[in-house]
């Protein structure tokens, strides 16, 4: 099992209660994929500003994850949309995943999801794995794996995601 995951636990089980606020729960992520390897200082975590009201419906992610290619400059790699735990996902992170011309997306709120949009199609992603924040849950383990910056790649994402689409 990954180590990192029992530690992500921890930090984020106090957001599934009802009183949780959407930017401490936001900035707690932050810090969490910072356990992962993702950095705001070098760019492969950038953050946008989060409206109290829970989104904007400008399709910007709250989270873009972004891996550095041989020149050294980050790209988009991964959006990350976050919402409370008493709410479900809001059509957000299919907008995101559009404009950045991604076929991946990440969840976050009362569990992490991942969301495969098939190249060429209009339909609306599909979840395609799940995690639910307890210390046990192997699959919380497999996405922290999955998600280690220094180990991170768009291909291997793809195929994960398409071998977890395979196995619904």
């Amino acid at each position: 099992m990954n180590e990192n995951w029992p530690e992500i636990v921890a930090d984020l089980s106090l957001y599934l209660k009802p009183e949780a606020v959407k930017g401490d729960y936001l900035r707690d992520i932050g810090y969490c994929l910072r356990y992962l390897g993702w950095k705001k200082t070098n760019g492969t975590m950038v953050f946008r500003d989060v409206k109290p009201s829970g989104g904007d419906g400008s399709g910007q992610p709250d989270i873009l994850l972004c891996k550095k290619g041989k020149d050294g400059v980050p790209s988009p790699a991964l959006p990350v949309v976050i919402e409370l735990p008493d709410r479900e996902p809001s059509g957000r992170l299919a907008l995101s995943m559009r404009l950045l011309k991604l076929d991946i997306g990440l969840y976050i709120g009362k569990n992490i999801r991942l969301y495969y949009q098939a190249p060429g199609y209009k339909d609306e992603p599909v979840c395609v794995f799940t995690a639910d924040f307890q210390k046990d849950d192997m699959n919380g383990s497999a996405i922290c794996d999955l998600l280690l910056y220094d180990s991170f790649s768009p291909d291997k994402m793809v195929d994960f995601v398409t071998d977890a689409l395979r196995r619904l």
